[in-house]
């Protein structure tokens, strides 16, 4: 019978493998980190440590071959800024809103709060690939299909201008690297 237990358990952590998840935090050392700036001024971005070059350098270097897939190495990492505290004050809003009576005015005061101390905001307008109907610019005047390129552009820089800021407040030189 204990045969057949450890059988059964040895197939089911086969079908079902359990997931690890650690994590890190990194402190940036370098001159500039909390300017976000290489030492050399260009500019750096809390997700140049999880590239693919880097982390597929990272791979190489370590001789990770026998234990993980390069491909799902590079994709298990994610780097988020580090926010002391961030789970003590979300587990504090959380508690906040199971009070029965508060108001929608108290419910948006704590939402309002909470944004304020470190939650990522992802609320933002960004336009993809099928904001420009190819079709109907290949079949339009070309005057009118200029117009309508060059407003697709603006829109097109909106989202890199977006997409410059990060949705979250850095703090100084702390990454969270998972």
């Amino acid at each position: 019978m204990t045969g057949l237990f450890w059988l059964v358990v040895a197939v089911l952590n086969l079908a079902n493998p359990t997931l690890h998840s650690h994590s890190i935090n990194a402190f940036l050392t370098f001159s500039g980190a909390t300017d976000q700036k290489y030492p050399n001024d260009s500019p750096f971005n809390a997700t140049d440590v999880t590239v693919p070059v880097v982390l597929k350098r990272v791979y190489d270097q370590n001789d990770f071959t026998g234990h993980i897939d390069r491909e799902d190495f590079v994709n298990a990492f994610t780097v988020t800024p580090y926010m002391p505290h961030l789970e003590l004050r979300k587990q504090k809003y959380v508690a906040s809103l199971t009070q029965k009576t508060l108001t929608q005015a108290e419910i948006d005061q704590l939402q309002d709060n909470l944004s304020n101390v470190g939650v990522i905001s992802l609320n933002q307008e960004i336009f993809s690939e099928k904001v420009l109907d190819t079709a109907l610019i290949q079949n339009i005047d070309y005057l009118i299909g200029f117009e309508i390129l060059r407003e697709k552009i603006g829109l097109l820089k909106t989202n890199i201008d977006v997409l410059k800021v990060p949705p979250w407040p850095l703090v100084s030189d702390h990454l969270r690297l998972v």
